[in-house]
């Protein structure tokens, strides 16, 4: 189900090792919809292959997101993240 307002953003974890991971990443807006493979390493985050359909605003979110999930490897990585912001915030 798409968000009537702002952006709902979804990870789900497709393998983990250690503090390495990598997450099939959904971008929902009420407009229409985006997805990437994140892969983590430690503290940084990168995209695998390009984007499909997702605004550079997005990818910079997206991104930010996986970093903060690679800075808590010790704890672990959860299957599942989602997040919702609310219109106009980046």
């Amino acid at each position: 189900m798409k968000p009537q307002e702002g952006v709902r953003y979804t990870l789900t974890l497709r393998e983990a090792s250690g503090a390495a991971a990598r997450y099939y990443a959904v971008v929902e807006t009420p407009t229409g919809e985006g997805s990437a493979v994140v892969a983590i390493d430690g503290p940084s985050a990168v995209f695998e292959g390009t984007p499909e359909n997702l605004e550079s605003a997005h990818q910079v979110q997206l991104l930010a997101l996986a970093r903060a999930l690679g800075r808590r490897a010790d704890e672990g990585f959860p299957r599942r993240v989602h997040r919702w912001r609310s219109p106009g915030v980046r």
